[in-house]
């Protein structure tokens, strides 16, 4: 059973919920009712979009609460949601609350980029599992006993799972973070370098983007020997793809890049979200780029094959084959997944190229280190991006900005912005600081200024998985917000 509490926040009165239920579109959701305090109301399932009709309008600052009954058949398939080769891959794998910004985002699900869009979220997770299996998990474990485990996460995006009967794994700690490879017994070398790799660009973007504010971060390798993507990046969980494991090559090969790729994620996407749907560039131009930051200034020998490899030999491949596209064009502009990549991380990383060399190194990333500042937990948008940008600058951008963009509003941005700022700060996120409640499941305080997580959304979830099947259940409760891959 799924428990949803929502508090109406939006500042109109509201005829329905939505939710966006990912694993509808491999016909691995069955739904068999949505009720409010016992009597079910009309619903319907077009797509992934899952629209709960409300009895009655329900008003600003009002909450219902509602209830569904489902489960769920994970399919064997490779990549983020799926199981193949004893590892259960739980990615985007249970209805969320749909973003409201004047009416509820439907966006519907499609096999390129990353279809989600989702606001950050407190999750209290029981899981239950009919065989001994390793677990890893996003947010923290706060109790193991037999086939039984408690999660709990605050202030995320999502809640992902990769459950495998034969993993193995390795630890090491990071400025207080616990970082934790999991991997199959045949990988040990690329599970090793997989640690390596996060627990290194963990600490760098650190530095650079301001403190990492989560206890634990986990990279998994999955099943997915032909997949596209790769990669995959969760709150406080890596997904990687089981090939690159096989033949690690060290610091600067591809399973080093991909892992530092997706943990640049946990701050672009994680910390500051955006639509994915629409701007994915916003997230995955700027991780790719800062990425590749990273091994210019810590593995400089490694830096130009990187970049050619993902950024100029990928963009002028497609270019060519393909034509030119906008940086601003969306996942439905596009069948072919790598010439989404080419257009949207990688010809978005020139722009990025550009606008650093356009500020210099120091205003550049004093910029970054204010965008993460100023959206962590919250959701940014292109227009927020190009403001801050153009304050660090000392000439107008607006002719950069046209050369990569087509946004219609860009002609009506303001010149001059603001004098930038003289000092070069890089502002420090503050950890949430744990702390045990008399019910004995540790909460994480929030920071002064900030909404009390309790203000945003709590999912709890108890799980069945019953791995002889393939078959899993699951009872989800929640109450929310104030109302809001081969790289």
């Amino acid at each position: 059973m799924e428990k949803v509490t929502y508090h109406n926040r939006t500042g109109q009165s509201l005829s329905s919920l939505v939710f966006n239920v990912t694993p509808a579109h491999y016909q691995a959701f069955r739904l068999q009712r949505i009720s409010i305090a016992s009597k079910e109301i009309p619903y319907k399932l077009q797509g992934v979009v899952l629209e709960a009709a409300l009895p009655e309008p329900l008003q600003t600052e009002a909450q219902v609460t509602v209830e569904m009954v489902f489960t769920l058949v994970v399919p064997p398939r490779q990549g983020r949601f799926g199981v193949g080769n004893g590892i259960i891959a739980l990615g985007n794998w249970y209805p969320v609350l749909a973003v409201f910004n004047g009416d509820w985002d439907r966006h519907q699900y499609v096999e390129i980029g990353d279809a989600f869009y989702t606001e950050v979220a407190d999750y209290r997770v029981n899981l239950w599992s009919s065989e001994p299996v390793a677990v890893a998990h996003s947010g923290t474990q706060v109790s193991h006993e037999g086939n039984q485990w408690v999660f709990h996460a605050e202030k995320v995006r999502d809640f992902a799972l990769a459950i495998g009967k034969h993993y193995q794994s390795a630890s090491q700690e990071v400025d207080g973070t616990i970082v934790t490879s999991y991997f199959l017994p045949e990988h040990r070398a690329g599970g090793e370098l997989a640690l390596r790799a996060a627990a290194e660009s963990l600490r760098w973007f650190g530095s650079t983007l301001g403190r990492y504010p989560y206890p634990s971060l986990g990279v998994a390798e999955i099943y997915a020997p032909t997949w596209t993507g790769s990669g995959q990046e969760y709150p406080n969980l890596v997904f990687v793809a089981s090939g690159p494991y096989a033949n690690p090559g060290g610091m600067g090969d591809y399973l080093s890049y991909l892992i530092a790729h997706e943990v640049g994620h946990q701050w672009l996407y994680g910390l500051v979200g955006n639509d994915q749907v629409n701007d994915p560039w916003l997230d995955e131009a700027l991780t790719t780029h800062t990425t590749l930051t990273f091994f210019k200034q810590d593995y400089p020998t490694a830096f130009p094959s990187l970049w050619r490899s993902r950024v100029t030999d990928g963009y002028e491949k497609y270019r060519l084959e393909k034509g030119d596209r906008p940086v601003n064009t969306s996942i439905y502009d596009y069948d072919d997944e790598l010439y989404y990549f080419a257009m949207v991380y990688r010809r978005g990383a020139l722009f990025l190229e550009e606008l650093r060399n356009s500020l210099g190194d120091e205003a550049y990333f004093r910029l970054l280190g204010d965008y993460v500042k100023t959206f962590s937990y919250g959701i940014a948008t292109p227009q927020s991006f190009f403001a801050q940008a153009q304050r660090q600058s000392k000439v107008d951008l607006r002719p950069l900005f046209a050369r990569y963009f087509t946004y219609p509003w860009l002609k009506g941005l303001s010149w001059p912005a603001s004098t930038p700022s003289a000092a070069a700060t890089v502002t420090v996120l503050p950890a949430l600081a744990a702390t045990k409640p008399a019910t004995g499941i540790p909460t994480l305080a929030a920071t002064p200024g900030e909404r009390d997580p309790a203000e945003v959304i709590l999912y709890s979830m108890l799980i069945g998985l019953v791995l002889s099947a393939s078959l899993v259940s699951f009872w989800l409760l929640k109450s929310p917000s104030r109302g809001r891959k081969r790289r």
